[in-house]
């Protein structure tokens, strides 16, 4: 089973929601998150994901609490909801098949609903929690609502305390948004470094751009507005806790310190008259923009009817001249096989004329063809003969010269001995002679010795 990444993105405010979106999207993740009427209706591919929102809007409603009530331990568990909203739920989980971010403030108090859901799944959950000036935000609500400041420093403190408590356990990263629009490379180098397996050649500059686009056009609700209000103090306490990164124990001193005190100095049933307003309003847009997705699909519908009426209007017309194009296609057709029966004929005795001498001349080629193979087979014949003359006349005169050189040969033979003889002769005569020449000067000495001897 595939494990996907699933961000969820908290306190997002509409007008800073498309920065997170931008981000993720970069870093190939899908990502969904409440987008203005036009874009829902406009782009569905954008619309589809916020089926999630319709789902958490849902679950606040089914819950019946009041606004203040985000922090209540008493939230229903997925199990606790109704099948109808289960059924929703595990449609979009089941749904998820890459790194998903969800972006919706509501997120902030339903999560306990959705926990359960996701640790059924191998998919690994992280937080991206942004935390906003408390007067940027009242400011926003104020221009955009008409709520109250106080009602704004309130409203943003339960969601950011809840955001702080449904987030621990989780992998999660705390995002000044203040910091963002100045340095967004550090502040959200953590959260680059935990979701990146392969970074954008150009996602600095692109990020870059846009951000300082961004920051442009947010300069007129950036520096907010402040209120001397009794939870002036308070919200001002809990922002610098999040500036600090406090510890768990700092936020539920400050949670405790939200329910048991804040809330009871304040006139609940004046600022709930703001709230009431304020989410009678935002029903009143969705059920505007469900309104208008409806009469989309309305007229989708009527232009699907009125195409279905005019095809069923054209069956009927090509039913009712079926049988009189068949009739007038089977005629033609008559037409056509005569015309053609006709020409066949005019063209059947040429082309037995050309056949015949087709097969004419085809006979004299086979003739011509057996004859220079006959002729071929016996010029063959005379070769071979002519081949075994010439090579027994070959052997016959290897076999003379074979003869012949052995003659020479013995004759060769017998002059060597005969040769070495004489030359034996002639050596022993040689020998003779030495010899001779040597010996008779002696005996004629002799002799005279001899000779002189008798003398005297």
């Amino acid at each position: 089973m595939y494990m996907a990444r699933i961000g969820i993105v908290t306190h997002a405010p509409r007008s800073t929601q498309t920065v997170y979106q931008f981000i993720l999207r970069l870093y190939q993740f899908n990502t969904s998150g409440h987008i203005d009427a036009h874009a829902v209706i406009h782009d569905p591919c954008v619309g589809s994901p916020d089926e999630v929102v319709r789902i958490n809007n849902t679950i606040d409603h089914h819950t019946n609490r009041q606004w203040f009530d985000v922090l209540s331990t008493s939230l229903p568990s997925f199990v606790e909801l109704p099948d109808e909203i289960q059924l929703d739920m595990r449609g979009i989980v089941n749904k998820i098949t890459t790194d998903t971010a969800f972006i919706d403030p509501r997120f902030c108090y339903t999560w306990p609903a959705w926990q359960s859901l996701f640790a059924d799944t191998n998919d690994e959950v992280f937080f991206v929690v942004p935390y906003h000036s408390p007067h940027e935000i009242a400011a926003i609500l104020n221009h955009d609502d008409g709520l109250p400041l106080p009602v704004g420093y309130l409203m943003w403190s339960a969601y950011m305390l809840a955001a702080e408590r449904n987030s621990r356990g989780y992998p999660r990263f705390m995002i000044d948004h203040a910091l963002l629009q100045k340095d967004w490379n550090s502040v959200c180098a953590p959260l680059i470094a935990y979701i990146n397996q392969s970074t954008p050649s150009d996602a600095h500059e692109t990020i870059t751009a846009f951000m300082h686009a961004y920051s442009q056009l947010g300069k007129a609700t950036s520096q907010g507005a402040h209120d001397a209000s009794p939870v002036a103090d308070f919200v001002a306490r809990l922002y610098d806790a999040f500036v600090q990164n406090a510890d768990a124990t700092t936020f539920d001193q400050l949670g405790n310190e939200f329910v048991h005190t804040i809330i009871t100095q304040v006139d609940r049933n004046q600022y709930s008259q703001f709230i009431t307003a304020h989410t009678a309003r935002m029903r009143a847009s969705e059920a505007y923009i469900e309104l208008l997705q409806t009469s989309h699909r309305l007229d989708v519908q009527a232009l699907h009817d009125d195409y279905k009426t005019q095809l069923d209007e054209l069956y009927t017309h090509l039913n009712q001249n079926a049988a009189t194009i068949h009739q007038q296609l089977t005629l033609r057709i008559h037409e056509l096989h005569d015309f053609y029966a006709e020409k066949i004929k005019e063209v059947e005795v040429p082309e037995k004329q050309i056949a015949n001498e087709l097969n004419s001349k085809i006979e004299k080629l086979n003739t011509m063809l057996q004859q220079r193979t006959q002729h071929i087979q016996d010029l063959k014949f005379a070769v071979d003969k002519q081949k075994n003359a010439y090579q027994e006349h070959i052997a016959n005169i290897s076999r003379d010269i074979t003869s012949e050189r052995d003659y020479y040969q013995q004759t060769i033979d017998n002059l060597t001995k005969h040769v070495a003889w004489q030359e034996q002769i002639i050596t022993e005569q040689r020998t003779q002679l030495n010899n001779a020449w040597f010996v008779m000067p002696v005996v004629h000495l002799v002799q005279r010795i001899r000779n002189a001897l008798r003398t005297k």
